[in-house]
């Protein structure tokens, strides 16, 4: 039953280590805009019509306004069912010493 218990610990360190990466990774995606058009100085954002809104970092990146919401969110979808299965699976390490002294006579 330790066994059981470590491996579920570990795996429960993988997930959770896994879902922080996710979540940092969610947090600084972006996707690239090919649009090349002068902006105004200090423009956040562009919008069009018949295009989708080009987001602007402060030091001048853009991007696709509306792709980027779809990664980042994709990932934090990602990363919340990550964190999902580590809690389940630290649960499921601490219920691991109660069934070892059930099973016990």
């Amino acid at each position: 039953m330790e066994n059981l218990a470590a491996t579920l610990n570990i795996l429960s360190a993988i997930a959770a280590l896994t879902a922080a990466g996710l979540w940092w990774r969610a947090s600084h995606a972006i996707v690239p805009s090919d649009y090349a058009e002068p902006v105004a100085d200090g423009a956040r954002y562009v919008t069009f019509r018949g295009r989708q809104p080009i987001g602007i970092t402060p030091s001048g990146k853009r991007y696709e306004f509306l792709e980027t919401l779809e990664l980042q969110g994709r990932l934090n979808t990602y990363a919340a069912a990550t964190a999902a299965a580590a809690a389940l699976l630290q649960g499921l390490a601490l219920g691991v010493p109660l069934l070892a002294s059930l099973a016990q006579p």
